[in-house]
């Protein structure tokens, strides 16, 4: 919104320079102690505001289209970056220094994306987590319609954050919370340490109030 209005003001004021040069060139046509050079300068300048017009137009008709959302877009841009890279090579040291609300982002986008892989790789393992195609059956069979709803609903989020009182050292319960005029919603998924990192301890339940 701060960006559409910026470029709001700056339309104005190029229309409103656009218009005094044009009534200065028409001023100047009269005066005869004005040469051809000045008025050339003119319109030179004129026309290079009606592009900056025609641009800045443009700008404004993109910005008014809905935008498409993205949980990735969430994250500071060094960490999307990180992201992409642990999709690219699957070493989850790239994922060392994100936070568990972070990690919430990653597994929401994986799951809406369709990335797998991402979401076993960074799944909590007591010693109990199936292999990987024996996990891969449970979690399409019980648990991801149920992760793909949360991440549509949710994807308008206007909080996330740990909730401390039932947070620990090694488990962090990581809180969204969602609303639209009487409508609120809040989801919480728990996240242990394991291999320097948060993951997400999937197989247990979460709760939606």
């Amino acid at each position: 919104m701060f960006k559409k209005r910026n470029l709001l003001k700056r339309l104005m004021r190029l229309c409103l320079l656009s218009g005094l040069l044009l009534l200065v060139a028409c001023q100047s046509n009269s005066d005869s102690e004005v040469g051809d050079t000045t008025h050339a300068a003119y319109q030179a300048e004129i026309e290079e505001l009606e592009r900056d017009n025609a641009a800045l137009k443009a700008s404004i008709t993109q910005l008014q289209k809905p935008q498409a959302f993205s949980y990735l877009e969430q994250l500071p841009e060094d960490k999307r970056g990180l992201y992409q890279q642990f999709l690219e090579t699957e070493a989850l040291t790239h994922l060392t220094n994100f936070s568990p609300e972070e990690m919430l982002l990653v597994f929401l986008h994986s799951v809406a994306t369709g990335a797998d892989r991402a979401v076993y790789l960074i799944s909590y393992d007591d010693g109990s987590l199936p292999n990987e195609a024996e996990f891969q059956e449970l979690y399409h069979q019980d648990f991801y319609k149920e992760h793909l709803d949360v991440a549509l609903d949710f994807r308008y989020y206007h909080a996330l954050a740990v909730e401390e009182r039932q947070s620990t050292k090694t488990m962090k319960l990581v809180e969204m919370d969602v609303s639209f005029e009487l409508f609120s919603a809040s989801i919480f998924y728990g996240f242990k340490a394991q291999d320097q990192l948060w993951k997400i301890d999937l197989f247990n339940a979460n709760v939606v109030d």
